[in-house]
């Protein structure tokens, strides 16, 4: 399979007219090595490593530091050659210009007179491999298994850090990276459309989400949960959020556009009693190699395809709906890969059929 996405890169480089390939960011890294990890902290856009591609070579460089790790943990069958400088010497650059061959080169970060190669990288990640189906299917189920394990565990008087150290724990123990865990209660729901964790401690209401990582893909999906029957405006709130995410979910067909998705998401806004909700959050988008590759606006000329996975994620100010999706062939409504079938669920009708929305969990 990885040898595939080399072969994939070598068949853009020469549409490209280029020589050599240079890949450096985590993103980048992980899909063309199906999973490996160039990162050392889970905050980086640009690894510790990079990959050199040639019409015959494939050559990873690095420091000393991470050289073993690399070829015996993230690339172990792969082949690939590996270069090491001292860490102590700022020794990439260098590295990298003895390897280049002459001509054009491509890059998915600056690099020395290179052509950009971030945009056309980002286009060939997107579209999942059979292989990519199934791990995403396997850690959506484990990353629902864990945030929902996580939200059914939350008592009243922890704090919003407490819910995220067991979201974690959660995560960790079925090799999951929770690259992100939002966590609110009460009133920063309300207020917050991305909750970082706080010393606040919940009362009643709590929202969790979670960005899941494992082998390069991510996964996200949001649960509610409230101690005794919500008030009915939130009832309402959770409603019109879920009433969005179903129809997009439901018109996430390939061949769909983002701009489409997003006019479908404004008018069941409207439809709702909340027209303007929009403006307050981005809407999701494609996920894949990393937690959003593009999101959905009035302009978004990308293209759903089949074998992609979507994370739409509509909010109403006190409530969000959010799973991620793996998109068929058109004729059925996409798979929902983070429903573990042991959350309440509501159906809600949309024009393209019934979709299931994780209810708000009330804890006696």
């Amino acid at each position: 399979m990885q040898q595939d996405r080399i072969g994939i890169a070598r068949a853009w480089m020469r549409e490209q007219g280029a020589d050599a390939l240079v890949v450096r960011r985590v993103a980048n890294f992980a899909w063309l090595s199906g999973g490996g990890r160039s990162f050392i902290g889970v905050n980086v856009d640009l690894g510790a490593a990079a990959v050199v591609v040639t019409a015959d070579r494939v050559v990873v460089v690095s420091s000393n530091i991470e050289g073993q790790r690399l070829q015996e943990e993230e690339l172990c069958g792969l082949g690939w050659e590996m270069v090491t400088f001292p860490w102590w010497q700022d020794g990439m650059d260098e590295c990298l210009r003895g390897l280049i061959p002459a001509g054009r080169t491509l890059s998915d970060v600056p690099f020395h007179g290179s052509t950009d190669a971030a945009s056309g990288l980002a286009s060939l990640r997107v579209q999942l491999s059979q292989d990519d189906e199934r791990r995403a299917i396997e850690l959506g189920a484990d990353t629902a298994c864990a945030l929902e394990a996580a939200v059914r565990s939350i008592r009243p008087g922890q704090s919003e850090f407490e819910i995220a150290g067991a979201l974690a724990q959660q995560c960790l123990r079925r090799g999951i990276e929770p690259i992100v865990h939002l966590v609110a209660a009460d009133d920063r729901i309300y207020t917050r459309r991305h909750p970082l964790p706080t010393t606040n401690t919940v009362a009643r209401y709590a929202m969790v989400v979670v960005c899941g990582m494992r082998g390069g893909l991510v996964i996200s999906a949001t649960r509610l949960w409230h101690h005794g029957a919500p008030p009915d405006d939130l009832v309402h709130r959770w409603q019109a959020a879920a009433l969005v995410d179903a129809e997009m979910i439901a018109a996430s067909r390939p061949g769909t556009t983002g701009a489409a998705i997003f006019a479908v998401a404004k008018a069941a806004y409207a439809r709702s009693g909340f027209p303007l909700e929009w403006q307050q959050h981005h809407q999701g988008g494609a996920a894949g190699y990393q937690s959003r590759e593009w999101r959905t606006t009035d302009t978004a000329t990308e293209v759903i395809r089949s074998g992609q996975i979507m994370a739409w994620n509509p909010s109403v100010a006190g409530a969000k709906s959010e799973d991620t999706i793996l998109v068929g062939d058109g004729r059925s409504l996409p798979r929902i890969i983070t429903q573990t079938g042991d959350w309440p669920l509501r159906p809600f009708e949309t024009t393209a059929g019934t979709v299931l929305r994780p209810e708000i969990l009330i804890a006696p």
